[in-house]
């Protein structure tokens, strides 16, 4: 019997938010071959474009589709089996960012420059009479940022908007935020904590040169509510959001980033329109940087006594850490790939810090970095009582690329070039192909990628 699945547009599985001027098609059929396939598209108007029964490539089928901003397209693939019976795939589908839509929201930033990350605050009031049919975040933050709906993290990406030719194009996301929007309360809070990542922090073998492609920590967002009854509401950034100030003092790729807890809450601050940016701003071209595999620690043994953990594999990834200590104590971790002679090293890092630095309030908290990551198998930890491996946890992120293939072999030695050469990709396949992962270089070289590639794909 004839089946399709695997179905995908432009490689991406129900896509959301992506750039999608030439949507291409891509599906398997397992059993028997198909003699015609037809892949049908439509909206809620009705069909869009419909190709017919006829010769098909699934490895890619392009479909003339004049796209519509914030549109839901559906779409379906039909096959006809050698004996005349037709098959039909699970229905998908995708839907378009603003593409060329202009937005109702202008990019703000706070009125002045503070160590304390900003987190940009609006309040949403939500028409509950109302039956909200779809509610979508649309938003790009320079450097990087994080998106709050009352208090609970929009999303699962990390390092948005991602790394990319900032002085060339800026590309934005998308959010489906319908079941946190009718899972809240009439009154809601939009907040977006932003720092300067690789656009506004130190990226390149300058040590001290901060703001390679700006200075301003920057927002531009629209939520939009559509209704059941046609009706829709947008909310953009604009004069009347606010600011308040973070307890993170420090955040960078290279260094690592720092929070203090003992800072007191200050009060909201006015935000002020800023100039425009030059350069066009595009629905996401890059598939997110996601959480993916995570590791408990173990203590390792070291000649100098210091409180050293061996998660037990080399990664590109971030890190939970439980704590609870007296107000004031200062806490830091330290990163790095490997022991020398017994000894925590981190002399390959060059000038990178790659460290985590925090001061306790007394309160119990689930520590966690939000824009930088590390490349490392070890932590030094300094600060910490009582100290429980299980207290640490390590997760790896990179890019949410499907591995479609695994080798294993009779021999251990080839197994282990084998996860050397997977866990290699995945360390650097952090948004962007990169050199490394730890310390301070972390940029696309083009020669790097090209020898990889073959190998990657």
């Amino acid at each position: 019997m004839l089946k399709i699945t695997e179905c995908r547009v432009n490689h991406l599985v129900n896509p959301v938010g992506y750039k999608m001027d030439n949507p291409i098609f891509f599906w398997i059929m397992e059993g028997e071959t198909a003699k015609k396939s037809r892949i049908v598209v439509s909206t809620e108007q009705g069909i869009s474009h419909d190709t017919g029964f006829r010769e098909l490539n699934p490895l890619g089928t392009e479909v003339p589709l004049t796209l519509s901003p914030r549109t839901e397209y559906k779409w379906k693939v039909f096959a006809c089996g050698l004996n005349g019976e037709v098959s039909e795939s699970e229905g998908q589908c995708f839907e378009p960012g603003k593409r060329h839509e202009a937005w109702k929201g202008k990019w703000i930033m706070p009125v002045r420059e503070d160590m304390r990350l900003p987190v940009f605050r609006k309040e949403i009031l939500i028409d509950k009479e109302k039956r909200l049919k779809k509610a979508r975040l649309y938003i790009c933050g320079l450097g990087l940022y994080e998106a709050y709906l009352d208090g609970v993290k929009i999303g699962d990406a990390f390092l948005t908007p991602g790394l990319f030719a900032y002085d060339k194009w800026i590309q934005a996301q998308t959010y489906p935020v319908t079941e946190l929007i009718q899972a809240g309360k009439e009154r809601q809070v939009l907040s977006v904590l932003v720092g300067e990542g690789w656009y506004g922090g130190r990226f390149s073998f300058e040590s001290a040169q901060k703001g390679f492609y700006g200075k301003d920590m920057r927002l531009l967002a629209a939520l939009c509510l559509e209704y059941e009854d046609g009706s829709e509401e947008i909310t953009g950034t604009d004069e009347t959001w606010e600011v308040l100030r973070s307890k993170i003092t420090f955040s960078g790729i290279y260094d690592g980033e720092c929070r203090n807890d003992m800072l007191k809450e200050l009060l909201p601050e006015m935000v002020v329109l800023a100039e425009p940016l030059k350069v066009p701003l595009t629905d996401n071209l890059s598939v997110p940087v996601k959480r993916q595999e995570c590791f408990q620690s173990r203590i390792a043994d070291t000649v100098s006594g210091e409180l050293v953990l061996d998660i037990g594999q080399n990664i590109a990834g971030m890190f939970l850490l439980w704590i609870k200590e007296p107000a004031g104590r200062k806490i830091r971790l330290q990163f790095g790939e490997i022991l020398q002679d017994g000894c925590f090293y981190r002399g390959n890092l060059r000038t990178a810090k790659a460290e985590y630095c925090y001061i306790s309030d007394g309160k119990e908290h689930i520590l966690r970095p939000h824009f930088t990551y590390y490349g490392y198998r070890y932590v030094k930890i300094e600060g910490v009582s009582n100290f429980r491996p299980e207290d640490f946890q390590a997760y790896a992120i990179y890019s949410d690329i499907p591995m479609r293939g695994t080798i294993h072999t009779g021999n251990k030695k080839i197994n282990q070039l084998l996860s050397n050469i997977s866990w290699g990709m995945k360390s650097n396949f952090v948004d962007i192909p990169t050199d490394c992962p730890q310390r301070d270089e972390r940029m696309g070289w083009t020669g790097d990628a090209q020898i990889f590639s073959e190998t990657a794909c």
